[in-house]
């Protein structure tokens, strides 16, 4: 395996500043890590990780945008066909559908959960699965409450 960085090495000791010698002799004094030197390590090794971090983000742009395009080729054929999922030899091809809830109106959405006594819908941001059974019990959606869903394509082998 290569490694990218060498091991990290702890910054040179210093030892202790002398103590007055008290009744009891202690014994070795415990060198201490200079704090610039080990800030400047760290600070160096922060800027290294944000190289590499820069570095793999561009690295990883193409690929990502050609499977963005392959996905969105692959929904819209699912979407011709009429068609939820498709099997193939090299894997299942298949919508999903992902909806998340997020507050319009934090003041009036908390209203809405105290009037109604519904903490469980409540969770420090809306509660999905909480919601998702208050909506489809027939209820409308709370006020202060807005909901999006986005259709995926997936492929399993």
């Amino acid at each position: 395996m290569t490694t990218i960085l060498p091991a990290f090495e702890m910054p040179p000791l210093v030892p202790a500043a002398p103590a007055p010698a008290p009744a009891v002799v202690p014994g070795p004094a415990i060198p201490q890590p200079r704090m610039d030197l080990v800030a400047e390590k760290y600070r160096a090794l922060r800027d290294k990780k944000k190289e590499i971090q820069a570095r793999h983000t561009a690295e990883l742009k193409p690929l990502i945008d050609a499977m963005d395009q392959l996905e969105a080729y692959l929904l819209d054929a699912l979407n011709r066909t009429g068609s939820n999922s498709v099997k193939t030899d090299a894997g299942t091809i298949y919508k999903s559908t992902r909806v998340s809830y997020s507050i319009a109106d934090p003041a009036e959405f908390r209203r809405f959960v105290e009037v109604n006594g519904l903490p469980e819908l409540f969770e420090n941001r809306p509660s999905k699965e909480a919601l998702e059974s208050y909506v489809n019990d027939g209820n409308p959606l709370p006020p202060g409450i807005k909901r999006s869903s986005d259709v995926t394509v997936n492929i399993r082998k």
